[in-house]
């Protein structure tokens, strides 16, 4: 997973073909597929979910 410094990971084509040739592994091009729009999905909801433990936090120190 990629990393940009600025939001959660994301699966990335490049990181999904280095894992799969690190592993032996071959993939189905739908199930690569399927692995970055969950992996993006993923990223999409951990950025909601550090967004409002933010928010949270902020108006507890109130």
């Amino acid at each position: 997973m990629a990393s940009g410094g600025m939001g959660p990971p994301v699966a990335t084509w490049e990181g999904l073909t280095a894992w799969c040739d690190r592993m032996r592994v071959d993939v189905e091009p739908w199930e690569a597929r399927a692995m970055i729009r969950l992996g993006h999905i993923r990223a999409v909801v951990q950025s909601e979910a550090d967004a409002e433990r933010q928010k949270t936090e902020k108006s507890k120190r109130k």
